[in-house]
């Protein structure tokens, strides 16, 4: 029962005893229910009680149903495999060793204080920090150095600054200085970007000294002069600050001033990494939370640095002044615009527990007026448009705070697909906040919570559900049993890695012995003993039926890339090259499986057979879309495609000068070529034909004429596909062997 539960739940060192049980925590998930044919009423009421107690700090939900979400776990989480340095602004001198007198006023370091005894200060140089946070260091910095990929943040560096119509500021406010938006910027080359951006960052470093350190959440960082914002008292309700010594430069008389800029870490949710407690989750959910805040405080140094688009040097960069708007946002907080555009939209913890994770909520809607809490006393709150008068949000699964800290994700996912990262987890259950505002005439906008409703997944966020419904659906039409063999879960496990795979452009094909057996499972299924003969034509129809949804998956997204047609996907702002790459890798293995597919179907039927060669021709069509044949101006360098294309051009030349040894060489290299294309099995076909030298009966033998007419009704329709695009000149010259193979094989028949 309840309240005889000897064990105490590990909630309980960390969030405090529950006053009537001091075995759990009121933050404790409770153990499920199961139905008994006599229940204690005490029981009855204490669960309720407890449960009660969690709906209101979770807003609705209880810790058992975050728990059998996965938001909150027990489980080991895998270990972070990344594996890039830390960036040059993060490194260790950087960090503050003593007080940056006489710049900022404050005269101490703070202690850090483990088991009650301290080890030293607050300091990233000191080993026992360095330790806890290079995770942090090294996630925030794969963050940042991916960020140019964002429109927003070429705006921030390159759009432009605009004053804040007068019409949008309430009657009331008190306008600040400095008041301006910074504007959407068009940008087609991000590789301009990215120069920008390290030139930023150089800037930070060398002409702003830009430092680091930590801070107390009991006192101003900079000195006792700067007194505690009343609305920032709550526990963690800052967790970072960026500020300049603006009062230094401007009323200091020493001589030879320079500006800095200051970013400082609140060490209270720090403090959690050095407890023996915490699970794996929760320590990754400290870390990546941690990230996330020194990422939102360089933007605000950036925010420092570049607020002109001329060049020209920024003069007394007061830190009291807001940062600018975004476009028509109607809240001044870049640091929260840019989480938005990087996740999709803003996090808070669950918790006011002082220094403990236990979750976060994904918040969807940017901003709202309950977000005027995150913004600077000075900021104002616009209108026309003003902020929503709602709120949804989600909660985080913990297996985002495990994806963040590998490698492959960022690879695959994010380089490939894109930011908006909460999206690659599928966000089933939420909340829906209804405020009612009853003043608007100044900043803030008052208003009360007036419901919380329970919602499902809405048109963006379910698709990755969607997604996940489908990808089941596909697998199991092609697994048919029920048996839970090893076979089958790889089998399984294949099918939704391959569709999924057709819909972000991940190198799946690279992870040869998974797939391999994956491939492997998927046949012996399908071929058996004991399976009927109509049995297993059926799980082929099925298999068929999955490659052509993948396939259309593939071609959407080439769609997308090439913005030649109306594909239902976000436009996603990525270097093409690498995405490319990606599609071209994708191609090439699926064409394979095609292949593979035919091989191990030798008696299929002739609609099978039909649907197997128009998926390779539908591959093969799209590849031709990928991949420029001229090599001058092609700017993937390497790869099986670019071998292949170069093999074909000196294959070419070969015959042309009537070098039939070189040809043979040439022809043998191109078939070496694990899944060389569907075009150079055709041109090494008619090649190896034209340079036959042995009698004109075995070369009948060898060739059928019936192939040949297949071969050329495949060859017409690639090239009517790529019509007057940049294939056109390899399509005339090699048609011109074609066109001597089929007289050379035709002649042998007449004979």
């Amino acid at each position: 029962m309840l309240r005889n539960d000897l064990r105490q739940s590990r909630n309980v060192p960390k969030y405090g005893a529950w006053s009537e049980n001091p075995q759990i925590s009121g933050l404790t998930p409770l153990a499920p229910l199961f139905p008994k044919a006599h229940m204690d009423p005490e029981e009855i009421v204490l669960r309720n009680r407890i449960e009660d107690f969690q709906r209101e700090q979770f807003d609705g939900f209880t810790a058992r149903e975050l728990a059998d979400m996965d938001v909150i776990t027990d489980r080991h989480l895998k270990d972070s495999t990344l594996d890039n340095p830390v960036m040059p602004l993060f490194q260790q001198e950087r960090w503050e060793i003593q007080p940056h007198q006489p710049d900022l006023t404050r005269d101490h370091m703070y202690p850090l204080i483990i088991d009650g005894v301290q080890r030293g200060d607050w300091s990233m140089h000191n080993p026992l920090v360095y330790e806890k946070l290079k995770p942090v260091l090294q996630l925030a910095s794969r963050t940042i150095m991916s960020m140019y990929t964002l429109p927003w943040f070429a705006a921030l560096i390159f759009g432009e600054r605009v004053p804040i119509d007068p019409a949008r500021i309430r009657p009331k406010d008190e306008v600040p200085d400095n008041l301006v938006s910074f504007l959407p910027y068009n940008i087609t080359d991000y590789s301009l970007v990215r120069k920008r951006m390290e030139e930023v960052f150089d800037d930070l470093e060398k002409n702003w000294n830009c430092k680091f350190g930590f801070m107390s959440p009991d006192e101003d960082p900079r000195g006792p002069e700067y007194p505690i914002d009343p609305e920032d008292t709550l526990p963690d309700s800052v967790y970072g600050l960026t500020v300049t010594n603006y009062q230094y430069m401007e009323y200091h008389e020493a001589e030879n001033k320079e500006w800095q800029i200051y970013v400082w870490l609140a060490y209270s949710r720090l403090q959690s990494l050095f407890r023996n407690d915490l699970s794996t989750s929760e320590r990754k959910m400290v870390e990546w939370a941690t990230a996330i805040t020194l990422v939102h405080e360089i933007i605000h140094a950036i925010n420092f640095v570049c607020p002109r688009t001329d060049g020209t040097r920024v003069e007394n960069p007061d830190d009291e002044n807001p940062p600018w708007f975004f476009d028509e946002e109607p809240l001044a907080e870049a640091g929260f615009s840019f989480e938005v555009a990087l996740n999709g939209g803003t996090v808070r913890s669950f918790t006011t527990v002082k220094g403990m994770p236990y979750g976060h909520w994904f918040e969807t809607i940017w901003p709202s007026v309950e977000s005027q809490d995150l913004c600077g006393s000075k900021s104002i709150t616009l209108r026309n448009p003003g902020p929503f008068d709602y709120q949804e949000k989600f909660p985080i699964l913990a297996s985002f705070y495990e994806d963040m800290q590998q490698k492959e994700f960022w690879d695959y996912m994010v380089h490939r697909f894109g930011h908006k990262l909460f999206h690659f987890r599928s966000i089933n259950h939420g909340v829906r906040l209804n405020f009612d505002i009853y003043t608007k005439n100044r900043t803030p906008i008052k208003f009360r919570d007036v419901s919380t409703i329970r919602i499902g997944v809405d048109h963006k966020l379910g698709h990755d559900n969607q997604i996940l419904r489908e990808r089941w659906e596909s697998v199991h039409a092609i697994l048919g049993a029920q048996a839970e063999s090893e076979e089958r879960k790889i089998a399984q496990s294949f099918g939704m890695s391959l569709l999924q795979s057709s819909k972000i452009e991940s190198s799946f094909w690279t992870h040869e012995e998974t797939q391999r057996r994956g491939v492997a499972a998927i046949f012996d299924h399908l071929s058996k003993q004991g399976v009927s003969e109509e049995e297993r034509l059926s799980g082929f129809t099925h298999l068929i039926g999955f490659m052509w949804t993948i396939v259309q998956n593939h071609k959407n997204k080439i769609d997308a890339l090439l913005k030649s047609g109306q594909a239902d996907v976000p436009q996603i702002q990525i270097p093409t090259e690498e995405r490319r790459r990606a599609l071209l890798a994708w191609n090439r293995g699926t064409s394979i499986f095609v292949k593979q597919c035919s091989q191990e179907f030798p008696n299929a039927s002739e609609d099978h057979r039909f649907q197997i060669s128009t998926l390779g021709l539908s591959l093969e069509i799209l590849r031709l879309q990928l991949f420029s044949p001229n090599l001058q101006t092609e700017t993937i360098k390497s790869g099986p495609d670019f071998t292949e294309l170069a093999l074909l051009i000196h294959l070419q030349d070969s015959f042309l000068k009537g070098d039939r040894a070189l040809c043979r060489d040439s022809v043998k290299k191109i078939r070496e070529i694990e899944g060389y294309s569907l075009f150079a099995f055709l041109c090494t076909s008619w090649i190896d034909t034209v340079i036959y030298e042995g009698s004109e009966t075995d070369l009948e033998r060898i060739k059928s004429v019936r192939g040949f007419e297949e071969m050329g009704k495949w060859w017409r329709e690639l090239w009517g596909k790529s019509s007057g695009g940049e294939w056109e000149e390899m399509f005339r010259i090699w048609d011109g062997v074609r066109e001597e193979a089929e007289k050379t094989l035709r002649r042998s028949h007449h004979m």
